[in-house]
């Protein structure tokens, strides 16, 4: 997984040295020393990325993931389509382009806004739920 990781790092950057250990990493570690502490410069797409990874590395371990886990999947390849493999766009890109219509052209306002009404909607799916795929809450 490391490795794979590593292959969508940004040339020019570092995993460990710019996302694992960055000043944000001891912000939100030690969050409890100072809980009216405001992070500067704090970018929230930034996690984006690593949320994605959470979320994959949750799905390899289980076979299945909450439907919160698979609207969040398709909402990062929405935003960031040039992040799927190429050996599946075509078939994510369906799926993706059916869910979240011009997505990418969104501000990151709306981009959320239609997540969360992606969400809303696939909570109540049939299909979805039905799904062997789907984790369920027990």
């Amino acid at each position: 997984m490391s490795a794979q990781t590593r292959s969508y790092v940004a040339a020019g950057k570092d995993l460990k040295k710019d996302f694992i250990n960055s000043p944000f990493r001891n912000f939100f570690k030690h969050a409890d020393r100072d809980p009216d502490a405001v992070l500067q410069e704090f970018d929230e797409s930034a996690v984006d990325g690593i949320l994605f990874l959470a979320v994959e590395d949750y799905i390899r371990m289980r076979g299945k993931s909450p439907v919160e886990f698979q609207v969040y999947q398709l909402w990062y390849l929405a935003c960031h389509p040039e992040k799927m493999a190429s050996d599946r766009v075509d078939e994510i890109l369906e799926t993706v382009a059916s869910m979240f219509p011009n997505m990418a052209t969104l501000s990151r306002k709306q981009q959320i806004a239609m997540g969360q009404h992606a969400l809303e909607h696939a909570i109540l799916d049939h299909d979805v739920l039905s799904d062997t795929r789907t984790e369920l809450e027990r």
